[in-house]
């Protein structure tokens, strides 16, 4: 999990474990924050690709005036925080989700910031409008205008990282229309939703990562993907290598991939 803790690999991921696993590394003084809190609330699912190997440091903060938490492997800071943004659970102190929601919407990358948003909607921590109004508190702080835009993109039907982070790409290409998330179709007594989809067009996108679709997972997925296509549905399938790191093309992926099929629709 973090550095110098480890846990056997069939164990479920549930808060218990994920509570336990935070103080053997947080001081009691110090408060666990941004990220490392969304992952307390929503466990591996707001979890980059990967990342649930080994955690980064865990995000806290000492509330004692001028102190910093000095601890190899432990990410500290400052900041202003109210009694009733903190909550303590067994002796671990956390922020509450509705404050770790405002937090990360303002403080992370907004792709990363999307993820961390749909995860706590799909883990039922936070309430959307509550979230929405609750962010005017912070009218004023830095990123509060991105972060108000995040938390209306924010969907917990969202079922991945990759997912969310292919939405928030599609969101920033100006002249798209709003993507549409787990889209039914029916084809011969079977339902499929697909992930990201455009109705009108019938122009869908799949984010295939390693976790969940190897090649175990291919026969499957190509029998699926054929069926909707006999629909006359288009499905583009992305994998890590399209959404993450330096090669990514995932803008450049979406962007053709609507001008072809416009043209398609035209008949041009």
């Amino acid at each position: 999990m973090f550095k110098g803790v480890y846990v056997d690999a069939s164990a479920a991921d549930t808060q218990a474990l994920r509570l336990q696993a935070l103080k053997l590394v947080v001081k009691e003084s110090s408060i666990v924050v941004d990220g490392t809190a969304t992952w307390f609330f929503a466990g591996d699912r707001a979890l980059a690709p990967g990342e649930h190997r080994e955690l980064l440091p865990p995000r806290v903060f000492d509330d004692r005036r001028g102190c910093r938490m000095r601890r190899r492997g432990v990410d500290s800071g400052t900041r202003d925080m109210r009694d009733e943004d903190v909550i303590e659970i067994d002796g671990l102190r956390v922020t509450t989700a509705l404050r770790t929601a405002t937090d990360v919407a303002r403080l992370q990358r907004p792709q990363r910031a999307l993820a961390s948003l749909d995860s706590l909607l799909a883990a039922g921590a936070v309430d959307q409008q509550e979230l929405i109004e609750t962010l005017e508190r912070f009218r004023g702080f830095r990123h509060v205008v991105r972060a108000r835009s995040l938390v209306r993109w924010a969907d917990g039907r969202s079922e991945s990282y990759g997912e969310s982070a292919v939405r928030y790409v599609w969101r920033m290409i100006p002249g798209l229309p709003t993507p549409q998330l787990q889209v039914e179709v029916r084809v011969g007594g079977h339902v499929f939703r697909l992930d990201l989809a455009d109705e009108d067009l019938k122009l869908a996108f799949e984010y295939d990562g390693r976790e969940f679709h190897g090649p175990d997972r291919a026969e499957h997925d190509m029998w699926r993907r054929g069926l909707v296509a006999g629909e006359d549905w288009a499905v583009n399938v992305l994998r890590d290598e399209n959404v993450f790191g330096r090669q990514a093309n995932v803008e450049g992926v979406l962007s053709r991939a609507f001008r072809e099929r416009r043209r398609e629709r035209r008949g041009v």
